[in-house]
């Protein structure tokens, strides 16, 4: 064999060497994004197994082992994710904000009236509380046992609020007094509707007599209210 062939043939072996040398890095890659996204999927069972228990039981009385049996993982799988029964909570009511926020925003988007992002906010969640009972629980859940529902209210209707004094739109002496108005308002409306005390309608009477608080008439509250009274859809 001549040098040249055999030069050759030593570069071949080399690449196919080289080849092998790299596929278990590759496959270690891929392991690594199947690992996480497994991962991603246990804890996302684990939260929404929660939510259900403290829907169900309230934040105080649920339990480690209520979380498990509901999904269904042994404990060390547990423990692998929570380092305790605070940590889990915490974490079932910030995944529960976090959709909230993110729905409002799809919600309102396009909309630029404070009254009718008001009217938006307050009649998406009074209706989301019926279509979605545990949701609803959980948010009773949160109002009562914590201020984690009410910042996150405050937050919402803060803004539209002032925009709405400043432009003229509204008319209250009390910034204070009317968050507290909408946010009660909102709340209870849930608590209703949860409990099946009232009709669908419920969610636009709120709505209406809420904007009649803040200083619209009583004709225009009633036709803001009217246009959000069937979300979410």
């Amino acid at each position: 064999m001549t040098r040249a062939a055999t030069d050759g043939l030593a570069r071949r072996r080399a690449g196919a060497s080289g080849s092998k040398g790299r596929a278990p890095r590759i496959d270690m890659v891929r392991r690594a994004e199947i690992g996480h996204a497994r991962r991603l999927r246990t804890r996302a069972g684990l939260l929404a197994a929660a939510r259900s228990v403290v829907a169900a039981r309230g934040f105080d009385a649920c339990t480690i082992d209520e979380f498990i049996t509901a999904a269904g993982v042994a404990r060390g799988t547990f423990y692998n994710y929570f380092k305790d029964r605070e940590q889990v909570i915490e974490a079932v009511a910030q995944d529960v904000l976090d959709s909230l926020k993110a729905e409002i925003a799809r919600v309102l988007r396009g909309v630029k009236d404070p009254a009718r992002r008001i009217a938006q906010i307050m009649s998406y969640c009074i209706a989301k509380a019926v279509q979605d009972p545990t949701w609803g629980a959980m948010m009773l859940h949160m109002m009562s046992t914590g201020p984690h529902l009410g910042n996150a209210m405050h937050r919402e209707f803060d803004a539209d609020l002032k925009a709405g004094l400043a432009a003229g739109r509204f008319k209250f002496e009390s910034l204070s007094a009317a968050l507290d108005l909408v946010k009660g308002a909102t709340l209870f409306g849930m608590r209703s509707m949860v409990r099946k005390m009232e009709s669908p309608m419920h969610a636009g009477h709120i709505a209406a007599m809420a904007l009649r608080g803040l200083g619209l008439n009583a004709s225009e509250a009633r036709a803001v209210a009217k246009e959000y009274s069937d979300v979410p859809g």
